[in-house]
Formats: structure tokens, C-alpha cells, sequence
């Protein structure tokens, strides 16, 4: 070492840091290394000795962030540059966390060899980076199940096929990417890279043959695909046999595999909302390539893993992940004023519940009333005639707030212009025990008496009207007197009242009155028995007349 290069030897940092979960930890005593001249060398003055793995510490989130960006989001094209460009010497640089049941999943992380300073992602820790590629990139190439698939837009032209093994092989410009792998190599001329240059299947003529998975996709004598076969590349875009698309193409009929398909919700918003919907008239009958129905497929499933949740990735949620998920969206969120019509039902009674109307208002939305509301145009107007109602409930013209009231809460007001002498919605009969009340706003029952029926509302009456119509049979409208409070039912016995009147003489009112004249009467029959009354010494007493069933009064 020469003297110049000994002079600066203890003053030069190396790109190895110092790893503390403490962020108050002072490191500077660890460091006051002078040069020559005894001052601090501006290098180590100005180096940021510790890396602590908290976002607080911008170098370290400078290069956690390099380590797990994912650039245009594909994650083999990030680990594939991670994989060329890091510094293998380094102690302190990106990982992978491999992610085994879905490598999709994995992501960069900076760190040292024993493992990431900080990651939220489950997996396995590689430091080399190379072999987690082509672990990565062998993955990718496992789900190709015949030659025909290499072209699918999902494997990018990473695929290649080996006539040989007859399996699917990772290929990087136009040649094997890892030649010496067990499961990676083949010889050169057995390599196929165009679906053009496979051999062609043997035909299946016998419609009666089953096929095995590898035979799945080979063309029916009419030159469609089966049912397995789309089935087969639902699964191997990304797609879940929970899904409507799965579900949906096995019901489907032996003529048309979209049968159950095209009637589902999910479908039919797929289809008006995606820039690349599904070809539904070659899934129909199967009249589409291997290749085809793989990228329709995959594009299902990119927007079924969108961040956005919008109508169209709810809808590709349900058809490629999870059967009935785009019944959790709501789609009247999505209403401005300039919608057009037709609505859905659910969306009009939402709009009208929410601005405070209720389900027994006469304009609450039904399949009734529907047209009504979509023939107003667009859903601004709708909020405008909704509005329209609520304002005629505050009316200061009685006949405007009455039909308000009506259709917009179910209320049918009483028609004051001839105001009333009583209150209580309550009509009662004269000499009897029966009352009526109103079906919306029923009252309790008094003691005593009981309810033989009820005014409705919708029978377009108001208890004023109905009095009027049974006036002429003693029904007043009102709160009905309180009854006495004596009970009528009788039981056998041998007992003798207090007194018994002759027959055919006496009415209730008058034996209520013989009772209340004798001091030893405590309760009487309410209704004469052939004229006759009598009283009792004491409640529930049994009584005996002679000639007569013995009965109890209580």
C-alpha cells in the first residue's frame, strides 16, 4: 500500500451498513475516524451509517422501493431485471420472496442474505436472484397444457414446446432459456415456438371416446373445441371453477354452451362494459382457437384482479372468481343526472326511500309504475319529480298536501273542509260491546270491548264516511264509554243469590239498579233470563235458581 492510498484507507466507507430496529440509537461515537489531518473526512460526515427498515428512513425506503416496484406490472419482467442489474457482491441488496402456491404473488424486497429487512409478503426468501427467475419463469410455462397454448397473449412469448417430452419449456429470444434444467431442457430441433409449427393432434372421430386432459383441446371433427376444453382454459387463465363463466359454460346445452351463460347479470355487464368483450357467438358453438379463447379468457381474469371496483371488475369478479360477488355492487352509484333511461326498479326505490319517501306511498316505484318513471328521461328528472312530491306533503293547499301525503308516505289525510267534533280514528255501536278502528293507525281496543274490523286507507274511506254509512245502526264515532267492571260468565253450583226478581218485569238496567239498592249486592247478571234478575253477596259466587242451570258471577 502506498502512502497516499494509507492516508485515506481508514477514511473510505464500503457499502456495508449497520442493521438497528432503534432509531434513537446515536451512532456518531462509533464513527469519529479521522484522516491524517485531523479532521472528520466530509465522506463519512455526510454517510448515513445506519439502516433502519421503517419508511422514516428515506434511504432505506429508497431502495425497498427500487427492490419491490413492479415497473409495468409484470412481475417476471421486474425479477427478470432485478436479476440482470443487482450488484451480487453487495451484502445489502434485493431479494425475492417467492411465493410458491402463486408465484404471481412474489415480490422484491431489500435485504441480506438470511432474509428481508422488512415485507409484508408470505414466501420463500431467495437471495439469488437468477434462480428465483428461473424457478419463476418454469412456473409460468407448467401451466401450458397442449403446443396450441404457446401463443396465448399470458405467456408473452415466454413458452416454447417440446416435441420430445411433449411438454411446455421456458424460452428467451427465440432459444431455451435455462438448456442444462431437468424440467427446462430440450434438444434444439425438438423446440417448437409458433402454435403454427405443432404437429397436428391425431383427429378424434368417435364422439363416444373419452379424452384425456392432454386430448381435451383436440378439435371435434366439425372443427370446434369442446366443453372440457374451454373449461380446461378457464382454469388455466386464473380463473376459479366458482365462477359464473365455469359454472355457466357446464350447464350450458350440447348446441349452444352459452345457453345458461348469457343470462346471467354478470355476463351481460361484462359484455356492454369491457373495450374487449368475450366473442359470445364463438363460445356459442366452440368455433374458436385454443389461442383465442386463452386470451379472452386472461383478460377476464386481469380485470377480476383490477384495484378498481367499478360495475365491470365486479362483474369479472363474479364470472371469473366468485359466483353472485356482483351482487355486492351497488350499480346506482353510478347514476349523474344524464343517465338515460331505463332504470332498475331497485335503483327508483332506493332514490325514493332515500329522499324519504316510504314503500306505502301510491308513487313508490313498482314493476307498476315503472314505465312512468323511465319515460321521464334521464335520472336527473327523476330526482326532479320525486322532489316534486315531497314538496306537495308541505303544501299549504289542503287538496295539494292531501294527494302528497298520499303518494309520497301512504297517508291519507282526513278531509278537514268540514272539521270534525272528534279526534280518535274509533267508531263504537250503541248497546254492544263491537268497535272499529283504522287498519294504518289502529288504536288499542278498550276493556271491555272488541274490534269486528278495520277502515282501510286503500278502500279510498275515512272513518267519517263510514259512520255516516252505519249511523242509521247506532254506530258513533269516538272513544266508547268505560264499561262496568263486572263479568258475566256462570258455572254450575247450589249456592242462592240475594235476591231473585219475578220474570218478565226486569231489564239489566234495572236489575243493576236492585243491585246497587241492596246493601248485601256486590255484582248482578248483566242480561235478564226470561225477566228475571238477582244479585250476589259476593264476586265469583255460584248461584243455583231453582229451574235454572247454576251459573257463576263474578
Amino acid at each position: 500500500m502506498s502512502l497516499e492510498q494509507a492516508k485515506t484507507f481508514f477514511s473510505k466507507t464500503l457499502p456495508n451498513g449497520l442493521v438497528n430496529n432503534d432509531k434513537k440509537m446515536n451512532y456518531s461515537p462509533l464513527f469519529d475516524t479521522y484522516n491524517v489531518k485531523g479532521r472528520i473526512n466530509a465522506t463519512i460526515a455526510k454517510n448515513e451509517w445506519s439502516i433502519n427498515p421503517d419508511e422514516s428512513n428515506k434511504a432505506f425506503a429508497a431502495q425497498q422501493a427500487r427492490c419491490e416496484s413492479v415497473g409495468n406490472g409484470d412481475q417476471f419482467d421486474h425479477l427478470s431485471s432485478l436479476a440482470s442489474s443487482e450488484d451480487t457482491s453487495s451484502r445489502l441488496r434485493c431479494g425475492w420472496v417467492y411465493n410458491n402456491s402463486n408465484p404471481d404473488n412474489g415480490r422484491g424486497a431489500y435485504g441480506l442474505r438470511q432474509g428481508p429487512l422488512k415485507t409484508d409478503t408470505p414466501g420463500q426468501w431467495m437471495w439469488n436472484l437468477k434462480k428465483a427467475q428461473e424457478k419463476y419463469h418454469t412456473s409460468i410455462c407448467q401451466k401450458i397444457q397442449a403446443c396450441s397454448d404457446i401463443d396465448a397473449d399470458i405467456y408473452k412469448k415466454r413458452c416454447g414446446w417440446c416435441t420430445r417430452s411433449g411438454k411446455a419449456v421456458p424460452v428467451a429470444g427465440g432459444q431455451l432459456a435455462y438448456p442444462s434444467g431437468t424440467n427446462t431442457g430440450c434438444p434444439p430441433r425438438s423446440v417448437v415456438l409458433r402454435a403454427s409449427q405443432c404437429p397436428a393432434p391425431e383427429p378424434i372421430a368417435d364422439p363416444n371416446y373419452v379424452r384425456t386432459p392432454a386430448e381435451a383441446c383436440v378439435p371435434m371433427p366439425n372443427g370446434a373445441l369442446g366443453r372440457a376444453c374451454l373449461l380446461q382454459k378457464v382454469t388455466a387463465a386464473g380463473c376459479s371453477d366458482r365462477g359464473t363463466l365455469s359454472q355457466a359454460l357446464r350447464a350450458g346445452s350440447e348446441n349452444d354452451y352459452t345457453s345458461a351463460l348469457s343470462r346471467e347479470r354478470a355476463f351481460k355487464v361484462y359484455q356492454e362494459r369491457s373495450s374487449m368483450p368475450m366473442d359470445a357467438t364463438a363460445l356459442k358453438t366452440g368455433k374458436l382457437t385454443v389461442t383465442d379463447a386463452l386470451n379472452s379468457f386472461s383478460k377476464l381474469q386481469d380485470m377480476a384482479a383490477s384495484d378498481a371496483n367499478g360495475g365491470l371488475q365486479y362483474a369479472a369478479r363474479d364470472l371469473c372468481l366468485n359466483k353472485g360477488a356482483i351482487d355486492e355492487y351497488d350499480f346506482c352509484v353510478e347514476l349523474q343526472d344524464n343517465t338515460a333511461a331505463p332504470f332498475e326498479l331497485n335503483c327508483l326505490q332506493n332514490q325514493f326511500m332515500r329522499m324519504g319517501g316510504q314503500k306505502a306511498g301510491a308513487s313508490y316505484p313498482t314493476p307498476t309504475n315503472i314505465a312512468f318513471y323511465n319515460n321521464l328521461g334521464n335520472w336527473g328528472a327523476v330526482k326532479r319529480y320525486i322532489q316534486s312530491i315531497l314538496d306537495k306533503t308541505r303544501s299549504q293547499d289542503r287538496k295539494t298536501q292531501e294527494w302528497g301525503m298520499k303518494e309520497f308516505y301512504g297517508i291519507k289525510m282526513q278531509n278537514k273542509s268540514k272539521p270534525l267534533p272528534y279526534g280518535p280514528e274509533m267508531a263504537w255501536k250503541q248497546g254492544s260491546d263491537e268497535v272499529v278502528i283504522s287498519c294504518e293507525r289502529p288504536l288499542p281496543i278498550p276493556s271491555g270491548y272488541h274490534k269486528i274490523g278495520c277502515v282501510g286507507d286503500e278502500e279510498n274511506h275515512t272513518m267519517e264516511e263510514w259512520v255516516s254509512w252505519g249511523a242509521g245502526n247506532g254506530w258513533i264515532m269516538g272513544i266508547p264509554p268505560v264499561k262496568p267492571k263486572r263479568t258475566q260468565d256462570f258455572a254450575w253450583d247450589t249456592y242462592n243469590p240475594v235476591f231473585l226478581t219475578d220474570g218478565n218485569v226486569d231489564t239489566p238496567e234495572s236489575c243493576e239498579a236492585k243491585c246497587v239498592a241492596n246493601p248485601s249486592c256486590v255484582a248482578s247478571n248483566k242480561t235478564s233470563v226470561w225477566g228475571r234478575c238477582f244479585g250476589v253477596s259476593q264476586k265469583n259466587m255460584p248461584v243455583h235458581i231453582p229451574g235454572w242451570e247454576a251459573r257463576e258471577v263474578k
